[in-house]
């Protein structure tokens, strides 16, 4: 069913010419995801991370065309303009805000200066992540994922919010749990309040 793997303990070969029959995609698919997630869950993968991994994610839906969305969306250092939490965002060292490798400084509403690295963008996938630098915030490996997409009905955005953090201890993790999500909620309903439409929040929960 699946490519053959030819080699010795240190080198192996694909069988390359049947690596995809697509009558089988359902079951490479399938076979995909259950190996990705054996490696998740192996003590080989646990052991390369220091502390346990919290994941928050939040998809909503809006009444607008995704191009509209994302062309807000993308611009990295505009997020304090649809952002009740944010009273002022600047991206340091003069580059553009949309850049990957950009660094936004955010000042909080309640007085925090949030320092955040744009890891990547996509604008035909219509998809960026970011994380935090020299923040002093006691979390490792902090990052978030905006994606956008076009909803079922092809007129709609599905928009979905991600963040994945370590934290050392469980109370330190829903401490951030609970502050990661208030925010992200906080952003959309501003997003839909910017753009002048309506937002479903949780629309697949």
């Amino acid at each position: 069913m699946f490519p053959s793997v030819r080699g010795s303990e240190d080198t192996y070969e694909l069988d390359w010419p049947n690596l995809i029959d697509w009558d089988q995609k359902d079951a490479i698919f399938m076979f995909l995801i259950e190996t990705l997630g054996r490696l998740w869950l192996s003590d080989g993968y646990s052991s390369q991370r220091k502390f346990p991994m919290t994941l928050i994610n939040h998809i909503a839906i809006l009444d607008a065309e995704p191009e509209m969305v994302w062309h807000l969306l993308r611009q990295f250092g505009s997020i304090d303009s649809w952002h009740a939490q944010i009273t002022s965002c600047v991206i340091e060292g003069g580059n553009v805000s949309g850049d990957g490798g950009s660094i936004r400084t955010l000042h909080m509403a309640e007085g925090e200066v949030l320092h955040e690295r744009l890891l990547s963008i996509d604008n035909n996938e219509m998809t960026m992540t970011y994380g935090l630098c020299d923040s002093g915030v006691a979390l490792e490996s902090y990052s978030a994922t905006l994606s956008v997409r076009p909803a079922e009905d092809g007129h709609r955005t599905l928009f979905t919010w991600q963040a994945s953090f370590e934290a050392e201890d469980d109370s330190t993790a829903a401490r951030y749990e609970s502050l990661i999500g208030e925010f992200i909620l906080a952003g959309l309903d501003g997003l839909g309040e910017h753009l002048g439409v309506g937002v479903d929040l949780d629309a697949y929960a």
